[in-house]
């Protein structure tokens, strides 16, 4: 006689899922799953701390923006003023762009390839430092 034509077998697996659950061990079960993926999803790459450097003597700043899949993107890149480290603002002249310090009045020129070569410096950093490619 085999194990299966017994029962045996099948009356095991049906005995395993006749578990006697209370309810609330199945709501603290639900909430705690809940709980743990918001925390997932809410945890920040440690890359988004990197928020400034230095390229070619002049201080840039810049914040991340999470993106709608979940990836982040470089937001707001503005460079310092390097006589009193004030956040200058930019407007576009022409074919050029310039920045302008609300405090001294200094101005900076930039083409718009050099505010790109500022975005391929950061990313290049992040990759290097952080081993993650950014589009």
């Amino acid at each position: 006689m085999t194990w299966y034509s017994t029962g045996s077998f099948s009356d095991a697996f049906r005995k395993t899922l006749e578990i006697d659950v209370k309810l609330w061990v199945i709501l603290i079960g639900v909430f705690l799953v809940l709980t743990i993926s918001t925390i997932i999803r809410n945890i920040k790459p440690r890359y988004v701390k990197y928020m400034r450097d230095t390229f070619n003597n002049e201080t840039w700043i810049w914040k991340w923006t999470k993106k709608k899949d979940g990836s982040y993107a470089i937001d707001k890149l503005a460079p310092l003023c390097s006589k009193d480290h004030t956040l200058m603002f930019g407007g576009s002249y022409y074919n050029y762009h310039m920045y302008i310090c609300p405090q001294c009045g200094q101005k900076y020129d930039t083409k718009d390839l050099i505010k790109g070569g500022v975005l391929g410096m950061i990313k290049n950093n992040v990759f290097k430092n952080y081993s993650v490619y950014l589009d």
